[in-house]
């Protein structure tokens, strides 16, 4: 039995021979890659050296690439970015100065316009002088060449202009080849001709002072030459005599009103209309378009009205039409109101008006006037 199992086990290690000798060949051959960096070092200590101080030099380089900006030629410090200007190790502050200087319209031409940006250090501006490349600053040439530098820009605009060839003239009837005639500018023209075209009319010479554009300076100029039929007469006829009740007012009767044309005049009418046919306070004229504070103001003196004429809306028996037509009134607060009085019965005052909830006084105070409560 003993014998047997010797045979055995002698079968079996004749039988991985080749393996074992495969693993005898294995184990050295790695001992000596584990261990290839001190044996080196131990055979050639100064080779070693040199390695390790190149590989670290390598990751070095590798790193300085990342965070340095590298100057291999000449660029223009007109063209470089905030990151351009940290990675030459300029602070962020200070590069996003210098790139807000460029945006804002400014260039670097020379040295001096970088030491212009403030707390820059100048010391490294001169680092960087040998790789930046400064633009020519543009030089534009003097307009007018051919003029003796003793002639100004304004004496040459000056003779350029023409002479006034002034005459007598009516503003309100003169024709626009005649002010031609007269070399008066274009704009001064063109305001007067405008002004006539929507209906406004000249009482007296210092009205031709208000047109739009005219300065003092040529007022004193020509109102000599202006010339107005009767014009004391009519300032009088205008100022004293005329006066025009607006909720009775016919339309030619509303054009003889300074500064409304037959256009303002429709509007005003039409104005009316929609109020429900008459005004209570001539200040509603400036809710008509076109009609400004200064045009109001001309005419105020000139219009009324009378409180007997007004004509009221009676609330308690008011159509939703009737209400929500009237530009007091939205169609919201029209329907809420006729809601409220189908609801609660006939109101009795504003009061009553006031307890629907989504209508406020401001609301209503410029509707109150038109409404009647019998």
């Amino acid at each position: 039995m003993k014998s047997q199992w010797l045979k055995d086990l002698s079968h079996q290690f004749s039988s991985n021979r080749r393996e074992i000798a495969s693993l005898l060949i294995l184990i050295p051959f790695v001992f000596i890659v584990l261990y290839s960096h001190q044996i080196y070092s131990y055979l050639f200590p100064g080779d070693a050296e040199v390695a390790s101080h190149k590989i670290e030099v390598h990751f070095l380089d590798k790193e300085h690439e990342k965070n340095d900006f590298s100057l291999l030629g000449q660029v223009n410090p007109n063209h470089l970015k905030v990151k351009d200007w940290m990675k030459l190790h300029f602070s962020e502050e200070i590069a996003n100065r210098i790139v807000n200087y460029r945006l804002k319209g400014g260039h670097f031409y020379s040295k001096y316009d970088l030491y212009a940006i403030y707390n820059i250090d100048k010391s490294k501006v001169d680092e960087l002088l040998p790789y930046l490349i400064f633009p020519k600053k543009k030089v534009y040439e003097k307009k007018f060449s051919n003029v003796s530098s003793s002639t100004s820009f304004a004496t040459m605009r000056k003779k350029k202009s023409k002479a006034l060839a002034l005459q007598k003239f009516d503003p309100n009837t003169v024709e626009e080849h005649s002010l031609i005639a007269m070399n008066l500018s274009p704009y001064f023209i063109k305001s007067l001709i405008n002004y006539r075209a929507k209906g406004g009319k000249f009482y007296k010479a210092e009205d031709v002072s208000k047109l739009y554009g005219v300065d003092s300076s040529l007022y004193y100029v020509i109102k000599d030459y202006i010339s107005i039929e009767n014009i004391e007469q009519k300032a009088v006829v205008v100022e004293k005599l005329l006066r025009i009740n607006l909720n009775t007012a016919s339309l030619d009767q509303l054009k003889q009103l300074k500064g409304i044309g037959n256009v303002k005049a429709q509007k005003i009418l039409e104005h009316k209309k929609r109020l429900g046919g008459s005004f209570y306070q001539k200040e509603q004229l400036k809710e008509v378009y076109g009609i400004d504070s200064l045009l109001f103001e001309s005419v105020s003196s000139q219009v009324f009205v009378v409180p007997e004429d007004l004509k009221k809306i009676p609330i308690n028996t008011a159509t939703y039409e009737q209400l929500a037509t009237h530009p007091y009134l939205s169609y919201k607060q029209a329907r809420w109101i006729i809601k409220y009085r189908e609801q609660h019965g006939k109101y009795e005052d504003i009061e009553d008006l006031l307890k629907i909830k989504m209508i406020k006084l401001k609301d209503i105070e410029n509707i109150l006037p038109y409404l009647s409560f019998r």
